[in-house]
């Protein structure tokens, strides 16, 4: 089970943690903890269901009722309620409560918040039209929500001239049990464990052996079944198999993440792994001993293993065991421990590391003062 308790950035096993929260009560919150991270904010989920954002607040995305930066957690006003799942966008973010309910804060320059009143909002507010929803996603200026009938719904802008300012039904796909939004690209996984993509194409991200944008979902190709979780950014995409392996495609500038690839290949060394992320061009996995090993661009320490070197081959995070979930930022990514600790590392320019100071990290340091068990402070 420990697999599906796992938490992925762009879509994190979000089908996994929403299925086991789905039915909780207001009175007996019971969320399993997650993080979720995109540009230079990050979000966490405590198990009381309470939302904390830290970061850079421009647009509101931290959801204070503020628009200025924080080097530490603050509490996301308007997430009363038992959250059980949250997700960050470019300058957006978004939580699913346990009624099915879709809130949200930050840009709504492309409708990513879907009211045509406000071009951004510092706290959550509802989407509205959305109901029975069990997984959400974020991508730069677009949503995704999964509903329990295993339908995918979208909103916002997916790509230039490809914009929804209401959530609308993705057309050819059904039976879905986990969702990932890139930067201009999205990934769907079917109950048969296929994995479906569509979006932008530029770098081969679709996996479907072409160069083509589709705006309709097409089947991923090559040796790709049984799959139980997909993460994607920018042009690249990466899906884990219920064996453990991790499978990739795509491309990112300078193909630091790799060889180029318009189908899946399997990631190097990466075996026994229970959860995958993707940061701006960097890619972390998640094995089941709980060590964290990570892969790509690292000019600011991102893959916190103590150097600014980039690495095509995994390597070890340093100085972190036990950890139970990860997120992965604009070059830098966050892990959750076992304990409830938040661990951060990498680029800090705006705070996203949330340990109190701007010094970026080569290696995990604590996120100050978050438990993810319990409350921070009172809530304000």
């Amino acid at each position: 089970m420990k697999r599906f308790f796992s938490v992925l950035t762009v879509a994190l096993l979000l089908c996994g943690l929403v299925g086991c929260g789905a039915a909780v009560d207001d009175t007996e919150a019971v969320t399993i903890p997650m993080i979720s991270a995109h540009t230079t904010h990050s979000l966490a989920l405590k198990s009381d269901g309470s939302v904390w954002a830290w970061g850079t607040n421009f647009c509101g995305r931290l959801g204070n009722n503020s628009q200025t930066d924080s080097f530490s957690p603050v509490y996301v006003l308007g997430t009363t309620g038992v959250i059980i799942a949250v997700a960050a966008g470019w300058q957006f973010s978004l939580a699913l409560k346990n009624d099915g309910t879709v809130w949200a804060w930050g840009d709504n320059r492309d409708r990513q918040l879907c009211d045509d009143t406000i071009t951004n909002s510092t706290v959550a507010i509802q989407i509205q039209g959305l109901s029975g929803i069990t997984a959400i996603a974020a991508g730069r200026a677009y949503a995704l929500a999964l509903k329990s009938d295993g339908t995918v719904w979208r909103w916002g802008e997916l790509y230039y001239g490809n914009q929804c300012g209401i959530p609308e039904q993705v057309e050819g796909l059904d039976d879905v049990t986990t969702i990932a939004a890139g930067e201009n690209h999205a990934l769907a996984v079917k109950k048969d464990g296929t994995v479906w993509a569509w979006g932008l194409n530029v770098g081969g991200q679709l996996g479907d052996g072409t160069t083509e944008d589709r705006d309709m979902p097409v089947r991923v190709q090559g040796d790709l079944d049984n799959v139980i979780a997909v993460a994607s950014q920018e042009s690249y995409s990466l899906a884990l198999r219920n064996d453990g392996t991790v499978w990739a495609w795509g491309r990112s500038e300078n193909d630091i993440l790799g060889e180029k690839s318009t189908v899946p290949v399997q990631v190097q060394n990466m075996n026994d792994v229970t959860a995958i992320a993707v940061g701006y061009k960097h890619a972390l996995a998640l094995k089941s001993d709980g060590t964290i090993w990570a892969w790509g661009r690292n000019g600011d320490g991102e893959l916190g293993d103590g150097s600014t070197t980039s690495k095509l081959i995994p390597v070890q995070v340093k100085g972190l065991s036990n950890a139970t979930a990860i997120a992965g930022g604009f070059y830098y990514s966050l892990a959750l421990k076992s304990d409830g600790t938040v661990w951060a590392w990498g680029h800090n320019s705006k705070g996203e590391l949330g340990y109190g100071i701007k010094n970026d990290s080569r290696t995990p340091a604590r996120v100050i003062g978050y438990e993810g068990k319990g409350y921070l402070n009172l809530r304000k």
